[in-house]
Protein backbone atom coordinates (compact mmCIF):
# COMPACT_ATOMS: atom_id res chain seq x y z
CA UNK A 1 0.00 0.00 0.00
CA UNK A 2 1.26 3.43 -1.00
CA UNK A 3 1.49 5.90 1.93
CA UNK A 4 2.64 8.88 -0.33
CA UNK A 5 4.71 9.98 2.91
CA UNK A 6 7.67 11.04 0.28
CA UNK A 7 9.69 14.53 2.13
CA UNK A 8 7.01 14.49 4.61
CA UNK A 9 9.16 15.93 8.17
CA UNK A 10 8.71 13.67 11.35
CA UNK A 11 10.03 14.25 15.30
CA UNK A 12 10.64 10.66 16.66
CA UNK A 13 10.86 10.46 20.57
CA UNK A 14 12.58 7.53 22.68
CA UNK A 15 13.97 6.82 18.56
CA UNK A 16 17.38 5.88 19.38
CA UNK A 17 16.21 2.21 19.99
CA UNK A 18 14.23 -0.38 20.92
CA UNK A 19 10.27 0.42 19.28
CA UNK A 20 11.20 3.89 18.63
CA UNK A 21 14.36 3.73 16.27
CA UNK A 22 11.70 1.18 14.76
CA UNK A 23 9.10 3.71 13.89
CA UNK A 24 12.00 5.80 12.52
CA UNK A 25 13.74 3.35 9.94
CA UNK A 26 9.63 2.68 8.84
CA UNK A 27 8.81 5.75 8.35
CA UNK A 28 12.06 6.67 6.71
CA UNK A 29 11.31 3.64 4.25
CA UNK A 30 8.46 5.03 3.30
CA UNK A 31 9.80 8.54 2.43
CA UNK A 32 9.80 10.58 5.79
CA UNK A 33 12.77 12.93 6.71
CA UNK A 34 13.61 12.24 10.70
CA UNK A 35 14.68 13.89 13.73
CA UNK A 36 15.41 11.56 16.39
CA UNK A 37 14.89 13.16 19.70
CA UNK A 38 16.49 11.29 22.97
CA UNK A 39 18.56 11.64 25.86
CA UNK A 40 20.65 9.01 24.62
CA UNK A 41 22.65 11.22 21.46
CA UNK A 42 25.06 8.13 21.09
CA UNK A 43 22.17 5.51 20.35
CA UNK A 44 20.42 8.52 18.00
CA UNK A 45 23.66 9.25 16.24
CA UNK A 46 23.46 4.94 15.21
CA UNK A 47 19.92 5.39 14.15
CA UNK A 48 20.62 8.72 11.77
CA UNK A 49 23.56 6.47 10.39
CA UNK A 50 20.88 4.04 9.26
CA UNK A 51 18.22 6.29 8.18
CA UNK A 52 20.53 7.83 5.58
CA UNK A 53 21.61 4.76 4.34
CA UNK A 54 17.91 4.31 3.15
CA UNK A 55 18.33 7.56 1.08
CA UNK A 56 16.71 9.55 3.53
CA UNK A 57 17.74 12.72 5.58
CA UNK A 58 17.98 12.64 9.52
CA UNK A 59 19.20 14.46 12.56
CA UNK A 60 19.58 13.92 16.39
CA UNK A 61 18.75 15.97 18.88
CA UNK A 62 19.45 15.50 22.32
CA UNK A 63 16.43 15.94 24.34
CA UNK A 64 14.68 15.35 27.64
CA UNK A 65 10.95 15.29 27.14
CA UNK A 66 10.14 16.17 30.78
CA UNK A 67 11.63 19.50 30.15
CA UNK A 68 9.90 22.23 28.30
CA UNK A 69 12.90 23.89 26.77
CA UNK A 70 14.00 20.59 25.20
CA UNK A 71 10.84 20.07 23.15
CA UNK A 72 10.61 23.44 22.00
CA UNK A 73 14.29 23.13 20.72
CA UNK A 74 13.50 19.67 19.38
CA UNK A 75 10.69 20.91 17.06
CA UNK A 76 13.31 24.42 16.41
CA UNK A 77 16.19 22.16 14.87
CA UNK A 78 13.26 20.03 12.77
CA UNK A 79 11.94 23.31 11.33
CA UNK A 80 15.42 25.55 10.51
CA UNK A 81 17.09 21.77 9.33
CA UNK A 82 13.86 20.94 7.14
CA UNK A 83 11.68 23.73 6.96
CA UNK A 84 8.35 22.17 8.92
CA UNK A 85 7.03 19.43 10.66
CA UNK A 86 4.26 17.04 9.62
CA UNK A 87 4.50 14.21 11.80
CA UNK A 88 5.10 14.06 16.20
CA UNK A 89 5.55 10.14 17.80
CA UNK A 90 5.09 10.70 21.01
CA UNK A 91 7.10 7.11 21.81
CA UNK A 92 9.53 8.16 24.73
CA UNK A 93 8.55 6.57 28.20
CA UNK A 94 9.41 4.36 31.33
CA UNK A 95 7.97 1.27 32.66
CA UNK A 96 7.59 0.33 36.11
CA UNK A 97 6.24 -3.07 37.74
CA UNK A 98 6.21 -3.00 41.59
CA UNK A 99 3.21 -3.60 44.42
CA UNK A 100 1.79 -0.57 45.61
CA UNK A 101 3.64 -0.67 48.49
CA UNK A 102 6.97 -0.64 47.44
CA UNK A 103 6.41 2.04 45.10
CA UNK A 104 7.71 5.48 45.75
CA UNK A 105 7.25 8.80 45.51
CA UNK A 106 10.28 9.75 43.22
CA UNK A 107 9.08 6.24 41.30
CA UNK A 108 5.55 8.03 40.49
CA UNK A 109 6.53 11.43 39.83
CA UNK A 110 9.38 10.04 37.74
CA UNK A 111 6.72 8.09 35.43
CA UNK A 112 4.55 10.99 35.28
CA UNK A 113 6.57 13.83 34.05
CA UNK A 114 8.13 11.06 31.47
CA UNK A 115 4.97 9.50 29.99
CA UNK A 116 2.21 12.08 30.41
CA UNK A 117 3.49 15.60 31.09
CA UNK A 118 6.35 14.51 28.34
CA UNK A 119 3.41 13.59 26.03
CA UNK A 120 2.09 16.59 26.53
CA UNK A 121 5.08 19.05 26.57
CA UNK A 122 5.94 17.67 22.77
CA UNK A 123 2.27 18.16 21.55
CA UNK A 124 1.88 21.49 22.87
CA UNK A 125 5.59 22.68 21.06
CA UNK A 126 4.79 20.59 17.62
CA UNK A 127 1.23 21.93 17.44
CA UNK A 128 2.61 25.50 17.84
CA UNK A 129 4.19 25.03 14.58
CA UNK A 130 1.51 22.38 12.76
CA UNK A 131 -1.45 24.61 13.37
CA UNK A 132 -0.14 28.01 11.26
CA UNK A 133 0.36 24.78 8.83
CA UNK A 134 -3.03 23.84 9.24
CA UNK A 135 -1.69 20.00 9.09
CA UNK A 136 -0.16 17.55 10.73
CA UNK A 137 0.06 14.43 12.76
CA UNK A 138 0.70 13.53 16.41
CA UNK A 139 1.10 9.71 17.43
CA UNK A 140 1.09 8.84 20.95
CA UNK A 141 2.53 5.49 22.62
CA UNK A 142 -0.29 4.37 25.28
CA UNK A 143 -0.37 0.65 26.36
CA UNK A 144 -2.33 -2.15 26.91
CA UNK A 145 -1.71 -1.04 30.94
CA UNK A 146 -3.62 1.96 30.33
CA UNK A 147 -6.89 0.00 29.20
CA UNK A 148 -7.51 -2.37 32.06
CA UNK A 149 -6.70 -2.46 35.94
CA UNK A 150 -3.70 -4.29 36.55
CA UNK A 151 -2.05 -5.38 39.30
CA UNK A 152 1.24 -3.67 40.17
CA UNK A 153 1.16 -1.11 37.61
CA UNK A 154 0.35 1.56 39.50
CA UNK A 155 1.87 4.98 38.12
CA UNK A 156 2.82 3.43 34.30
CA UNK A 157 -0.88 2.46 34.10
CA UNK A 158 -1.88 5.61 35.36
CA UNK A 159 0.18 7.57 32.58
CA UNK A 160 -0.75 5.49 29.90
CA UNK A 161 -4.60 6.09 30.66
CA UNK A 162 -3.65 9.60 30.85
CA UNK A 163 -2.19 9.43 27.49
CA UNK A 164 -4.91 7.66 25.96
CA UNK A 165 -7.61 10.83 27.48
CA UNK A 166 -4.90 13.87 25.89
CA UNK A 167 -5.22 11.88 23.31
CA UNK A 168 -9.22 12.38 22.62
CA UNK A 169 -9.34 15.45 24.06
CA UNK A 170 -6.25 17.00 21.39
CA UNK A 171 -8.23 15.50 18.46
CA UNK A 172 -11.08 17.22 19.59
CA UNK A 173 -9.57 20.87 19.57
CA UNK A 174 -6.66 20.37 16.87
CA UNK A 175 -9.23 18.20 14.58
CA UNK A 176 -10.57 21.95 13.04
CA UNK A 177 -7.11 22.84 12.05
CA UNK A 178 -6.20 19.87 10.28
CA UNK A 179 -4.60 18.26 12.49
CA UNK A 180 -5.02 14.38 13.90
CA UNK A 181 -4.41 13.13 16.69
CA UNK A 182 -4.56 9.10 17.67
CA UNK A 183 -3.09 6.61 20.02
CA UNK A 184 -1.64 3.40 19.87
CA UNK A 185 -1.53 0.93 22.76
CA UNK A 186 0.74 -1.89 22.57
CA UNK A 187 0.71 -5.31 24.43
CA UNK A 188 4.04 -6.67 25.26
CA UNK A 189 6.57 -5.62 23.13
CA UNK A 190 9.97 -7.30 21.99
CA UNK A 191 12.03 -4.46 22.70
CA UNK A 192 15.12 -3.99 24.74
CA UNK A 193 13.07 -3.23 27.97
CA UNK A 194 10.63 -5.98 27.43
CA UNK A 195 13.88 -8.17 27.89
CA UNK A 196 15.24 -6.30 30.98
CA UNK A 197 11.89 -7.49 32.54
CA UNK A 198 12.49 -11.09 31.87
CA UNK A 199 16.11 -10.73 32.56
CA UNK A 200 15.13 -9.19 36.20
CA UNK A 201 12.36 -11.64 36.53
CA UNK A 202 9.59 -9.10 35.96
CA UNK A 203 7.61 -11.25 33.50
CA UNK A 204 7.62 -14.85 32.59
CA UNK A 205 7.28 -15.07 28.99
CA UNK A 206 5.24 -18.65 28.89
CA UNK A 207 3.06 -17.45 31.63
CA UNK A 208 2.70 -14.74 29.33
CA UNK A 209 1.33 -16.24 26.14
CA UNK A 210 -1.10 -18.45 28.19
CA UNK A 211 -2.76 -15.13 27.77
CA UNK A 212 -2.07 -14.26 24.02
CA UNK A 213 -4.76 -15.57 21.90
CA UNK A 214 -2.42 -15.21 18.94
CA UNK A 215 -0.30 -17.27 20.92
CA UNK A 216 2.85 -14.40 20.47
CA UNK A 217 4.44 -11.20 21.39
CA UNK A 218 4.34 -8.05 19.19
CA UNK A 219 6.98 -7.33 17.27
CA UNK A 220 8.18 -3.44 17.25
CA UNK A 221 7.61 -3.65 13.18
CA UNK A 222 4.44 -4.26 14.07
CA UNK A 223 3.51 -1.04 15.75
CA UNK A 224 5.74 0.79 12.71
CA UNK A 225 3.42 -0.30 10.39
CA UNK A 226 0.42 0.89 12.14
CA UNK A 227 1.47 4.12 12.65
CA UNK A 228 2.79 4.62 8.95
CA UNK A 229 -0.80 4.00 8.05
CA UNK A 230 -2.15 6.08 10.72
CA UNK A 231 0.00 9.38 9.79
CA UNK A 232 -0.53 8.78 5.97
CA UNK A 233 -4.06 10.07 4.01
CA UNK A 234 -5.00 6.70 4.13
CA UNK A 235 -6.25 7.46 7.48
CA UNK A 236 -7.65 10.75 7.01
CA UNK A 237 -10.96 10.76 8.24
CA UNK A 238 -9.12 8.93 11.89
CA UNK A 239 -8.44 10.61 15.11
CA UNK A 240 -8.86 10.21 18.47
CA UNK A 241 -8.87 6.79 18.30
CA UNK A 242 -7.02 3.95 20.07
CA UNK A 243 -5.48 0.80 18.43
CA UNK A 244 -4.73 -1.73 20.09
CA UNK A 245 -2.05 -3.71 18.87
CA UNK A 246 -1.43 -7.22 21.62
CA UNK A 247 -2.38 -10.23 19.98
CA UNK A 248 -6.06 -10.04 21.83
CA UNK A 249 -4.55 -9.77 25.07
CA UNK A 250 -6.98 -6.72 26.28
CA UNK A 251 -10.57 -8.37 24.55
CA UNK A 252 -9.37 -11.83 25.70
CA UNK A 253 -8.92 -10.66 29.70
CA UNK A 254 -5.94 -12.47 29.51
CA UNK A 255 -4.50 -9.59 31.66
CA UNK A 256 -6.15 -11.06 34.91
CA UNK A 257 -4.51 -14.60 34.04
CA UNK A 258 -0.95 -13.44 35.36
CA UNK A 259 -0.13 -11.77 38.64
CA UNK A 260 3.74 -10.66 38.66
CA UNK A 261 4.74 -11.54 42.99
CA UNK A 262 2.79 -11.85 45.59
CA UNK A 263 1.99 -8.48 47.40
CA UNK A 264 3.27 -8.90 51.59
CA UNK A 265 0.85 -6.88 53.87
CA UNK A 266 3.03 -5.51 56.91
CA UNK A 267 1.54 -5.00 59.81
Amino acid sequence: MELNLKDKVAIITGGGQGLGKAIALELATEGVDIVIADINLETSMLTVKEIELLGKRAIAVKADVRIKADTEYMVKMAVETFNRLDILVNNAGLTLIAPLLQITEENWNLLVDTNLKGTFLCSQAAARVMVPQREGCIINISSMCGIQGWAERGPYGATKAGIINLTRILAAELGPVGIRVNCIAPGYTLTNSFYQLLSDGKIDDKELLKGIPMGKFVSPEEIAYAVGFLVSKKASCITGEVLVIDGGWTSSGGAWQVFPSKMKFQK
